[in-house]
C-alpha cells in the first residue's frame, strides 16, 4: 500500500525512482549503490535491527543522503501511537552511533500531528514523537 502511494506521487511529479521492495531482515544491500537511503517507521527488535540497519546506512553513496524516521522511545509516554515496546524503539543516539563517515545535519524528535484514524489503528488523536535523522555521507 505504501509503496503503491509512492510510485503514484513519484509519477504525478515525474520523479524517477529505482524502487526495491524486500524484506529487511533478509534483503541483500548492495554497499555504496544509492543516493537516497529512506528507512521509515521500521520497528524490528534490537536483534534483527542490529543485522538490517547497518547494511542500510552502509548502502549510501558518498554524498548520498540516508533519512531515518520512526517512533521515538518517549512517543510511548508522551506521544499517540506506535509501538508500545521501548526495545523497538531506537532513540536518534542509537542510531547515530551507527553512522560514521556522515555529517549529521538533523537527529532530533520531532512531533508529528495526528488525527483519529480507526483504520489505522489510531483511535484519538494527539501528537507522535518521532525520531528523524537526516546524513550526508562524506
Amino acid at each position: 500500500m505504501a509503496i503503491d502511494k509512492a510510485r503514484q506521487i513519484a509519477e504525478r511529479r515525474d520523479v524517477q525512482v529505482a524502487w526495491q521492495v524486500a524484506d529487511i531482515a533478509t534483503a541483500e544491500i548492495p554497499r555504496a549503490a544509492f543516493d537516497l537511503v529512506l528507512v521509515a517507521y521500521v520497528h524490528t527488535d534490537p536483534q534483527e535491527r542490529a543485522a538490517w540497519l547497518p547494511k542500510a546506512i552502509d548502502a549510501v553513496k558518498p554524498g548520498g543522503l540516508f533519512i531515518y524516521i520512526g517512533h521515538d522511545p518517549s512517543n510511548i509516554e508522551h506521544g499517540v501511537g506506535g509501538p508500545q515496546d521501548a526495545a523497538l524503539l531506537p532513540g536518534a543516539q542509537d542510531v547515530v552511533a551507527l553512522m560514521h563517515g556522515f555529517r549529521i545535519e538533523v537527529a532530533e524528535v520531532v512531533e508529528r500531528p495526528v488525527a483519529a484514524d480507526p483504520g489505522h489503528g489510531r483511535e484519538r488523536e494527539g501528537t507522535a514523537l518521532d525520531t528523524l535523522i537526516r546524513a550526508v555521507r562524506g
